[in-house]
């Protein structure tokens, strides 16, 4: 299995498994906005989204959108903070997002392994 590697930035955080970046495809080609907008691969946190606010899974979602913001924000000290790896022969997931491995540069941290670390099977796909 090939994989593809490229420079980003991390420009909003959505929810514990949604990321919108800045992408540097190379050659002065950047990737921004529905295009740049990124699911971690075997990740699958609880969503905030269409729960109810007082519910479990909507506190659940909350503590893994937190774990996420905090862990981008241990990277931002350069311009490229992040890679991401994608696969070759992935599709795009379920709502249009790319499926990434997100690497923290600074330290070689892997956001996807670190949420499973963090919160164990609840969050592994």
């Amino acid at each position: 299995m090939e994989l593809w590697q490229y420079r980003a930035d991390v420009e909003r955080v959505v929810d514990g498994d949604t990321l919108d970046l800045r992408i540097d495809l190379g050659f002065g080609v950047i990737l921004t906005g529905d295009e740049a907008r990124v699911r971690l691969r075997d990740v699958d946190t609880a969503e905030i989204y269409g729960t109810s606010k007082d519910s479990e899974e909507y506190a659940a979602g909350q503590r893994h959108k937190e774990f996420v913001k905090e862990w981008v924000a241990n990277g931002t000290d350069q311009e490229w903070p992040f890679f991401i790896e994608t696969r070759k022969d992935d599709e795009r997931g379920k709502y249009g997002r790319w499926l990434a491995v997100i690497i923290r540069r600074s330290d070689q941290a892997v956001l996807n392994d670190d949420l499973v670390d963090e919160f164990g099977d609840t969050v592994r796909s």
